[in-house]
């Protein structure tokens, strides 16, 4: 990371928790354009992100966030958090990637030898394309989402505004708004307020108005809090909307004030 960027993430209220050469953009040689709403901390890892929005921190040991589109505003996203992997087809006769991945390029030999044919690895890939079409959407992380030390998401998933997920939670389905989810793979084990209280959160979108929708209330006190924030959204108060930093692959930068996805090729 040159000393330019660095300076523009700073002065953007990107922080770094560490070192910045600890945290990467992309996995290996992929990289996508990665919009920052401020402020966001990165304490390490790679980060394949197409989005990361006000107040959140992630990253930390172990940390490779692959194949996410958003995480929202007002994130904590623990160490060692492993997203998007990728997956293989266990319906044929093997689950080895030899017949879908690109073995074929580095040991050519292999298959002259045994007479595999280009024909059946082309096969395999398209059977690996559609058996995991819906896991082709990127990964989504709402607003107000906590995510334990070590888990697992599996591409596609969305977890929602206000979720929970425990620490090292395999999450292989989507997460639904103000649950708490664990275990292997994930599972309900409880909301986070009543219902009543969910559907007030999620009317209000609290998130939307930046920390300036919190000054003066009861943090811990979820229904005074809730009160002075539909108080002061009917009496107009202004959403919070930053000026925004894209990185390109090349490093190069683009402030903008209305979010728009970047064509990456990828």
């Amino acid at each position: 990371m040159d000393k330019k960027l660095l300076t523009s993430l700073r002065e953007h209220r990107v922080s770094f928790h560490g070192t910045p050469s600890e945290s990467r953009f992309g996995i290996g040689r992929v990289r996508v354009p990665i919009v920052f709403e401020p402020f966001v901390e990165l304490r390490g890892g790679a980060f394949d992100i197409r989005r990361i929005d006000a107040f959140s921190y992630l990253g930390g040991r172990g940390s490779r966030y692959r194949h996410v589109g958003r995480i929202g505003r007002f994130c904590s996203l623990g160490p060692g958090v492993v997203c998007g992997a990728p997956e293989h087809d266990y319906t044929g006769i093997m689950s080895h990637s030899l017949m879908t991945g690109h073995w074929n390029a580095k040991w050519p030999e292999m298959f002259d030898d045994f007479g595999i044919e280009a024909n059946q690895i082309a096969q395999g890939r398209q059977s690996l394309a559609a058996a995991t079409e819906k896991r082709r959407a990127r990964i989504t992380i709402g607003n107000d989402v906590w995510i334990g030390d070590g888990a697992f998401l599996s591409r596609g998933v969305t977890i929602g505004d206000g979720a929970v997920v425990a620490a090292r939670a395999t999450v292989v389905s989507d997460v639904l708004p103000y649950t708490v989810v664990g275990g292997t793979p994930a599972k309900l084990i409880k909301s986070r307020f009543p219902p009543e209280i969910v559907d007030r959160l999620l009317a209000s979108r609290w998130w939307d108005y930046g920390l300036a929708i919190l000054a003066g209330t009861e943090w811990s006190n979820i229904e005074k809090c809730l009160e002075v924030i539909e108080h002061r959204i009917r009496d107009g108060i202004e959403p919070y909307r930053p000026r925004k930093l894209r990185i390109y692959p090349d490093d190069s930068i683009e402030y903008f004030d209305r979010y728009t996805p970047a064509s990456s090729g990828y």
